[in-house]
């Protein structure tokens, strides 16, 4: 791209997010100020609000950066060897037994301790 349609392009993503800005805004100011309507009524204008903002956020530089790595978080998420239920159940397993083993260690130190403290103090 040539330094003027970055330049160009820069300042219609500054006035993307300045109307995004005023569409959350018109949808807080739906919340407060609609609020003889049903909550139907203004839920939707908000979820109505909030796609059209997303929608125009995602039109800009930065939205379609996070698209991209919205989409190379996928693939590699695809890649990622997940453990069988046998296997998260052993490993579950283990993880209870060593938190129980060591908490019954850290009750006798802790008894030991405080037994200690105790004899020096009386």
């Amino acid at each position: 791209m040539t330094e003027q349609n970055e330049a160009q392009e820069s300042s219609f993503d500054a006035l993307k997010w300045v109307f995004v800005v005023i569409l959350v805004g018109a949808a807080i100011a739906t919340n407060v100020y609609l609020d003889a309507y049903s909550s139907w009524v203004r839920w939707g204008g908000i979820a109505a609000l909030s796609v059209v903002a997303a929608g125009i956020a995602l039109l800009t530089a930065k939205g379609k950066g996070f698209l991209v790595s919205l989409a190379a978080s996928r693939s590699e998420l695809r890649k990622v060897i997940w453990p069988t239920r046998k296997e998260t159940n052993q490993t579950t397993l283990i993880v209870l037994v060593v938190v129980v083993i060591m908490g019954i260690i850290l009750y006798f130190i802790d008894m030991l301790l405080g037994w200690a403290i105790s004899s020096i103090i009386s």
